[in-house]
């Protein structure tokens, strides 16, 4: 009966209060997955680590099948709670010697992908920014194209002669006139 609590106690600390299955799929299995060396961690066997994890948990988190009987932990599970136990030192140095492998690598990924994201996008407004700076030179180009083709017409006049000029033009901005007593500008802007 006591064995019965204790086996009922220990199951739901694990699986509930811990959330021990959890850490031992999602971050040990995938350290271990993950690990691109697995040399570089001398003090820890990861296959027979892996192989005693899955024989405690499955791939969906929950308990393998074995682990437990009729609710209870089997003999099975405990033998593989014990060796976890006794590995647990190595397996906290290794997962902590990977997550300082690992973290300055990710931050370099994510920082790499926003930079070339960011990259992108200046290359693309440079791109709208060269095409908008060519279509402003275009128009002034006109304009000066445009203010370049006065039609001018000059006509020397004495005192007290005239001059009339049929012009048809919709557009017909302004009329400069000079004579040796001034200059006048007369401006028609609607």
């Amino acid at each position: 009966m006591l064995d019965d609590f204790l086996s009922n106690k220990l199951i739901y600390k694990l699986i509930y209060e811990q959330n021990t299955w959890g850490i031992l799929h999602d971050n040990i299995i995938g350290a271990i997955e993950d690990t691109k060396n697995p040399k570089d961690y001398p003090y820890i066997n990861l296959k027979e680590l892996k192989k005693l994890i899955d024989s405690i948990v499955d791939n969906h988190g929950n308990s393998a099948d074995g682990f437990l009987n009729e609710d209870k932990i089997s003999k099975k599970g405990l033998q593989s709670l014990a060796k976890l136990k006794s590995m647990w030192p190595s397996v906290g140095k290794f997962y902590f010697a990977y997550l300082k492998e690992v973290i300055p690598r990710q931050a370099k990924e994510d920082t790499e992908k926003q930079i070339s994201s960011e990259e992108k996008s200046i290359k693309a407004n440079q791109v709208k920014l060269t095409e908008a700076t060519q279509d402003i030179d275009k128009m002034e180009k006109l304009i000066k194209d445009l203010e370049s083709k006065k039609n001018t017409l000059s006509v020397y006049l004495k005192f007290g002669e005239s001059f009339t000029a049929h012009y048809k033009c919709q557009n017909l901005i302004e009329v400069g006139v000079k004579t040796d007593k001034g200059a006048w500008t007369f401006n028609f802007k609607r």
